[in-house]
């Protein structure tokens, strides 16, 4: 069967993107594990919401306390870090004031810092 000719450019373009797509994959496969950050503690789950979603159909008022909990803890480890984040912030005006810029960039929790930062300080 001799498809028309039409068809056959489709065909041929599908295939060819096709192609084009594996090699795409199979590059950034070989170089994949350039990009690994390792075992971050921001990126794994925290260990005292492992059971999460059963204790919230079981109980969602305690596990609304325990997101609470979770959060506070995390606040506090903020708040642990005032002197570092005090020197980061003088580093930052100097920045500023000798005509500079300050890139923050990343992507999942790290992109959306980024554009909280960027948003708070045009605010």
């Amino acid at each position: 069967m001799v498809l028309p000719r039409a068809r056959r450019s489709c065909s041929n373009l599908a295939m060819s993107l096709s192609l084009k797509a594996r090699k795409q994959a199979d590059h950034f496969l070989a170089l994949a594990h350039e990009f690994h950050l390792g075992a971050l503690p921001t990126e794994q789950r925290h260990p005292d919401t492992m059971a999460l979603a059963d204790l919230a159909r079981q109980n969602p008022q305690e596990a609304l306390a325990l997101l609470q909990r979770v959060d506070v803890a995390a606040l506090e480890k903020i708040l642990e870090q005032r002197p570092r984040l005090a020197q980061l912030a003088a580093a930052i005006e100097d920045t500023f004031a000798k005509g500079g810029r300050v890139f923050f960039y990343g992507c999942g929790a790290t992109g959306r810092l980024a554009l909280s930062l960027e948003y708070i300080w045009r605010f």
